[in-house]
């Protein structure tokens, strides 16, 4: 008679023991669930019908790009067999749920539309989130890791220096120019090497995209005021004495601000390297293959 208090104490444990293992697992399931749920009911964009390889999605490419944009396509796949696509979106939530990162999606997109073919696998994918502040260059399979490098110059030299003056534009014109070249030598050729112009004019264009100035009033202002900056210096040598000095004066100072700013943007850049390396990579059943750069600004 004395024993059953005690047995329905020890039942009351356990069933309290198989409620909290019961409610442990449920947890697990939910968050297993929602995880895969994130994947599952990701709906990236459709694949065009209209089979451009130009989509923007974000409408940020003027009509004088789209055109110049669609020459280097056309010549670049009827010659070479490779698609250059172009995809711009407003941001990546608007398709999948976060957390993404522009790596995934844009390799989920390139295998997603089957860029490139089977047989030549030299697909490649350049996709601009604008609300993200993030790009990816996504590789076919055949171009391996050799390209990772030169896809990240063109990242950090070409693309991003551009984004960062919300000149998007011309930074798109420029990627899609440096990767024609890397169509033209092919995913078994050699990457393209660099003049000392083309390199100065690379360090030009992430110096200015560093400058403060060049942010808030555009690029084209510095080089505004170093051409005012010298003309007045050679104009001080054919006035009269009392103006000769002023003139100098202005002429020196201007010079000397402009070379300052691009000191200053110089030490910058040094100290704000790195900005993103990641891997993964048409419409003819091809797929990523890991190898891409990325960049945000």
């Amino acid at each position: 008679m004395d024993s059953s208090p005690l047995m329905d104490s020890s039942k009351v444990k356990w069933l309290h023991r198989r409620y909290k293992t019961m409610v442990k697992y449920f947890n697990i399931a939910v968050i297993l669930f929602t995880l895969f749920s994130i994947q599952l009911f990701a709906k990236l964009p459709e694949k065009p019908k209209d089979f451009l390889f130009t989509q923007d999605y974000a409408k940020i490419i003027d009509n004088k790009t789209f055109r110049e944009i669609a020459q280097i396509q056309k010549v670049e796949f009827e010659k070479n067999k490779t698609p250059i696509i172009v995809v711009t979106i407003n941001q990546m939530k608007d398709y999948v749920s976060p957390p993404y990162s522009i790596e995934s999606f844009t390799a989920d997109l390139f295998n997603s539309w089957g860029i490139g073919s089977q047989e030549v696998n030299t697909g490649i994918l350049f996709v601009i989130s604008v609300q993200d502040r993030k790009a990816r260059i996504e590789l076919g399979e055949d171009w391996g890791h050799v390209w990772n490098s030169y896809s990240q110059e063109i990242m950090d030299n070409k693309i991003i220096p551009n984004f960062k003056l919300n000149d998007y534009n011309t930074g798109i014109i420029e990627g899609v120019k440096a990767l024609a070249l890397m169509s033209a030598a092919g995913a078994y050729g050699v990457p393209p090497v660099k003049s000392r112009l083309e390199k100065f004019k690379d360090f030009k264009t992430r110096l200015i995209s560093e400058n403060p100035l060049a942010k808030r009033y555009g690029a084209n202002h510095l080089n505004i005021a170093f051409w005012v900056g010298l003309a007045l210096l050679i104009g001080s040598f054919f006035v009269d004495p009392p103006l000769k000095k002023k003139l100098m004066i202005a002429g020196l100072l201007l010079i000397a601000i402009v070379l300052f700013l691009y000191v200053v943007a110089f030490i910058i850049t040094l100290f704000s390297r790195g900005r993103g390396f990641g891997s993964a990579g048409g419409f003819g059943g091809g797929s990523s293959g890991g190898g891409g750069a990325s960049g945000g600004w």
